[in-house]
């Protein structure tokens, strides 16, 4: 696990740094840093079924590209995501 832990941060930490100095982004909350730690030993799978038992329901129950869209295009107006969607955000590139 140490191993691909390490691989993932290698391959995705300067891409990521790099995009943020190229967009004068100088503080993200945003990071693709992982920690072995979250990855061992813990389930990566929720199904639900206990919250949705008490009544609660999703606003959005499936994840769609549109949906993610907009939460990237959010973060990129409040300036913690580098603006690399393509059309009018790449206009805005300093």
């Amino acid at each position: 696990m140490s191993e691909a832990v390490d691989v993932a941060n290698e391959r995705h930490l300067k891409p990521w740094a790099d995009l943020l100095s190229e967009f004068s982004i100088s503080n993200s909350p945003l990071s693709p840093f992982i920690h072995q730690e979250l990855l061992e030993h813990n389930h990566l799978f929720v199904n639900g079924e206990a919250i949705e038992g008490v009544g609660f329901t999703y606003e959005h129950p499936e994840v769609t590209p549109e949906l993610l869209r907009e939460q990237i295009e959010v973060a990129i107006a409040q300036g913690i995501f580098p603006p690399v969607l393509g059309g009018e955000q790449e206009e805005s590139k300093n």
